[in-house]
């Protein structure tokens, strides 16, 4: 069922954005990160079967469709990837000799966190 999916899509994702916040060597993600991602990994694969079955791709397309969808979503998170190390390494350089860096990171962690946390709960809370 889509809605269940998504609401433990969302769920994987808080979850995720929890652990950024803490950040625990004894949390569950820290222990057992190969479980957590595949979980995440089902979960996430769930998500867009149903997509597909909604779609109504005939049977002989779907492989098809997953192997150019996982394509994508890796040329993605590697090209998404690159740039951001790209800008924290220049800004590193720019703001190396100031305050602003040691804030940077003290605090880049839990913004990410929130960043990644709020529009989660949000779409936790519209599904649930």
């Amino acid at each position: 069922p889509v809605a269940p999916t998504e609401a433990a899509i969302a769920l994987s994702i808080l979850f995720l954005a929890r652990e950024a916040l803490v950040h625990d060597s004894a949390s569950v993600a820290y222990r057992y990160p190969v479980v957590i991602s595949a979980i995440f990994g089902l979960l996430h694969g769930l998500g867009f079967a149903a997509a597909l079955g909604e779609v109504g791709l005939p049977d002989r397309e779907i492989p098809w469709a997953l192997l150019f969808f996982n394509v994508g979503v890796e040329a993605g998170q590697l090209t998404f990837i690159l740039v951001v190390a790209t800008m924290f390494a220049l800004a590193r350089r720019i703001l190396a000799s100031g305050r602003i860096a040691t804030w940077l990171d003290l605090h880049g962690r839990v913004a990410a966190g929130y960043l990644i946390g709020i529009p989660a709960a949000f779409w936790l809370w519209q599904r649930i």
